[in-house]
Parts: structure tokens; sequence; C-alpha cells
């Protein structure tokens, strides 16, 4: 599987997520983690387009499974803005 386009996207979005662990512990600023959080989204929209392309291409999981990832990376990822934005001001308080 090396070699191939989607080890390649895969491997971008994995790159992508060790990122997100590493601004999730230096962030200091809710600005910079949400500025570093939706840069790694715009950044990881071409990854997750061609992932779904070939998971479509090659019927082993279906339309809908294949949506819901879709939903559940990005909705993860915007979740923990939110939970940032909530939990991380909180002992400001």
């Amino acid at each position: 599987m090396e070699k191939t386009p989607l080890y390649h996207a895969v491997t971008k979005l994995d790159y992508m997520f060790a990122a997100f662990c590493i601004v999730v512990f230096i962030a200091g600023n809710i600005c910079i983690f949400a500025g570093v959080v939706g840069i790694i989204l715009i950044l990881s929209i071409k990854y997750v387009q061609h992932i779904k392309k070939e998971f479509l291409k090659s019927g082993f999981i279906s339309v809908k499974e294949t949506y819901l990832s879709i939903v559940a990376y990005y909705f993860f990822y915007l979740i923990s803005i939110v939970w940032a934005f909530l939990f991380l001001t909180f002992p400001s308080f």
C-alpha cells in the first residue's frame, strides 16, 4: 500500500492529527488554538476528499458510512474548539 495516493492522504492526515495533539498541550491562548485547528481543517479538505473518493470507488464502505466518517472527522475538530472556549477559560472566572 505504500507509495499509493491513498497512503499519502492517510499519512498527511496522521501528521495533521499529530500537530493537533501538540497544539492541545502547547497553545496557551485560545485564539492560537482555534487558529491552528482551523488551519488543520482547511488543509485536510483535499486529503479527506481523496479518501472519500477512494472509499466510494472501492464499494467496501457504504455511502452513509463514508459521509458519517467525514462528518465525525470535522465534528471532532470543531467540538475541540468549542470545548477549549468553554473549559480553558473556566478557571479565570
